[in-house]
């Protein structure tokens, strides 16, 4: 057998002894992460399958020296929820009164605990403090404080569904049906890889993605680092903490993280797409000191990046700190967020990073064009993806970078207006575009100033009981359809659009007001036949405030200012 790489088969239950007394999730590996999706694919492959069903291999590095402490590098997600699963089935016993299950109880103790010289030790060792701090409280049952459950959610709401998912399958814990679902955790299958030394491991994670399965380029990126470095202690140690670190600070937006990679390599070296990053990463950094050179750029930037897609304005410390300006990048970002765009956040950092003093004025533009171009044809080669790392790599200057997205969306006005008026809809808590759009329009219009507390406002009432709807001559779906589209909606003060603000009544009782308002865009409502027709009144309204919007965003494109 190989003596720097050993497999053996064994189960779960006997896996603490068999492999290891002890084992650590080193910070090398991400936090548990795992939701409610893993969760309930687990215990669906308990429930359905037979007993000795196979979960996977578990990756293991033999640490060495007088402790019994091994690590695992791969496979503690499953570990950890399996885990959960004994704590789980202990607490809905002691929850039960169960009589009869303390062998049970001292089984699943057994599992989750070991016994060194009279000590109790818990067989599986976080060495993210937050995260063994909760664990453990877990495992022994303790209390959790208040920050404990806010930070640590991801145990919290893992183990909850466990028990929900628990009291459903045995709602009287009829020992029995707990017996079954035990032997099958127990006996589960697994496949114990051991690496001599951490190298090993990180060689064995390259040779799996050539040869098998194909790994996330973040772990390949991740443990190529860690080799480069594994022979400096200290820079090892230094991208293990800082790594961590990273996957804790992503640790709500995951999906951000792989993003983020990308998007830091656009911004610092080229144009990529996820395929093919991997291998340029091997290309570009051979040298261990070009590897830390690499790494600290990538952990020092993901703060920024993490609050530039978050719109988390108090962690973009390089911004201005004059109040109105910091405002408005906050709800520029925020409008940008809504619409589900990624590549422009790779060229926004590099604004950030080295002209911050052109970084509200850019964004916006770039927000402009994001706003225009998802409504408009693009082309299939997606060009301004290269004119954004163009800019970054000083290939293009900004007047040329701006020229090009500018002639990306003119002469388009037709298209973006057939578009915008299909696809802007109004969603309950989900409209923060469509308000920001209208403000825009009606700012621009004017005849008032902004808003103190905007709220979006239908014309005709989402209640289908108003007289107004007498006048529709179409079915319930296209009628909804209508009344939640652009053209029916605009913004008021909150104070007149609830309660018993004067536009919070039925829709001939409020129509009238329309033509007081102050804002021009709003008196401007009375000038369609919402009254008698309704449907050409929406449709028209729309067509309306689409060509605005076209006109309004072309000229923030190419200036940066909003009105």
């Amino acid at each position: 057998m190989n003596t720097i790489i050993e497999s053996e088969n064994t189960t779960f239950g006997e896996f603490h002894e068999k492999v290891s007394k002890k084992f650590e999730i080193p910070t090398l590996q991400r936090p548990y992460t795992w939701d409610s999706n893993e969760v309930d694919k687990l215990w669906e492959d308990l429930i359905e399958n037979e007993p000795l069903y196979y979960i996977g291999s578990i990756v293991v590095v033999k640490v060495g020296g007088s402790t019994s402490t091994d690590q695992i590098i791969d496979g503690q997600q499953r570990l950890t929820t399996l885990a959960l699963f004994l704590i789980s089935i202990r607490n809905y016993l002691n929850l039960k009164k169960a009589k009869k299950v303390s062998s049970l109880k001292k089984e699943i103790s057994s599992i989750l605990t070991g016994d060194e010289d009279g000590k109790r030790f818990i067989r599986l060792l976080f060495l993210n403090k937050n995260s063994n701090s909760i664990y453990e409280k877990l495992v022994y049952n303790e209390p959790l404080d208040e920050s404990e459950k806010e930070t640590q959610n991801r145990f919290l709401n893992n183990l909850e569904n466990i028990n929900e998912k628990l009291a459903k399958y045995t709602p009287k814990c009829e020992l029995k049906k707990i017996n079954i679902l035990f032997e099958k955790i127990k006996n589960l299958q697994i496949i114990s890889i051991t690496c001599k030394d951490k190298s090993a491991a990180y060689k064995l994670f390259e040779s799996i993605n050539a040869t098998a399965v194909t790994l996330a380029t973040t772990d390949l990126i991740k443990n190529s680092i860690f080799e480069s470095l594994y022979k400096n202690s200290k820079d090892l140690d230094y991208a293990e903490k800082e790594w961590n670190l990273m996957y804790e600070r992503f640790n709500e937006k995951s999906g951000f993280l792989k993003t983020y990679i990308r998007h830091h390599w656009i911004s610092t070296v080229g144009y990529t797409s996820h395929s093919k990053l991997f291998s340029l990463f091997l290309k570009k950094y051979k040298k261990e000191s070009k590897v830390l050179i690499y790494s600290k750029s990538l952990f020092q930037n993901s703060s920024s990046y993490l609050a530039l897609r978050t719109h988390s304005i108090d962690n973009l410390v390089n911004l201005p700190k004059v109040r109105n300006k910091r405002n408005q990048i906050r709800e520029v970002l925020e409008f940008l967020s809504y619409l589900g765009v990624d590549q422009v956040y790779s060229v926004l950092l590099f604004i950030y990073n080295n002209k911050i003093e052109d970084f509200s004025k850019d964004l916006s533009r770039l927000t402009a064009f994001q706003f225009l171009y998802k409504y408009v044809p693009g082309s299939p080669s997606t060009p301004e993806k290269k004119y954004f790392a163009n800019y970054c790599l000083g290939k293009i200057d900004s007047t040329k970078l701006f020229d090009g997205l500018f002639s990306l969306c003119e002469k388009q006005e037709v298209q973006f207006v057939k578009k915008t008026t299909d696809k802007i809809k109004f969603f309950e808590k989900k409209s923060g575009d469509v308000q920001f759009v209208l403000e825009k329009f009606l700012y621009n219009k004017g005849g008032s100033k902004k808003f103190e507390s905007p709220t979006i406002e239908h014309i005709i009432p989402q209640n289908e009981k108003d007289e107004i709807y007498k006048k529709f001559s179409c079915d319930k779906k296209e009628i909804n359809k209508l009344v939640n589209s652009i053209g029916n909606l605009t913004i008021l003060e909150k104070e007149d659009n609830s309660g018993t603000g004067k536009f919070n009544q039925p829709f001939f009782d409020k129509f009238p007001l329309y033509s007081n308002e102050l804002f021009i865009g709003n008196k401007e409502i009375a000038n369609f036949d919402f009254k008698n027709n309704p449907q050409e009144a929406i449709k028209l309204r729309g067509e309306y405030i689409a060509r605005e919007l076209y006109a309004i965003f072309l000229i923030t494109l190419k200036t940066g200012k909003w009105k």
